[in-house]
């Protein structure tokens, strides 16, 4: 997968938790990748917020946990 500036990340984990920093926050600033952060409350009280946020942005592809979809 390529990343580049176009793209947006858009992340509910905390920037304290290992997923949070390298998976979402580290990785996109090296690609050069804006990255939304979600409260994870607010996740946590309503997913599909998470689900709204990715349709707003046309992304196509995302990851996440099993449990999130």
């Amino acid at each position: 997968m390529q990343l580049g500036p176009a793209d947006v990340g858009i992340s509910w984990l905390p920037l304290y938790h290992d997923m949070g920093l390298i998976g979402a926050w580290l990785t996109l600033l090296m690609h050069g990748v804006p990255l939304v952060v979600m409260s994870p409350l607010a996740f946590l009280t309503r997913p599909e917020r998470w689900l709204q946020a990715n349709e707003q942005t046309q992304r196509n592809d995302y990851g996440c946990a099993e449990f999130c979809v």
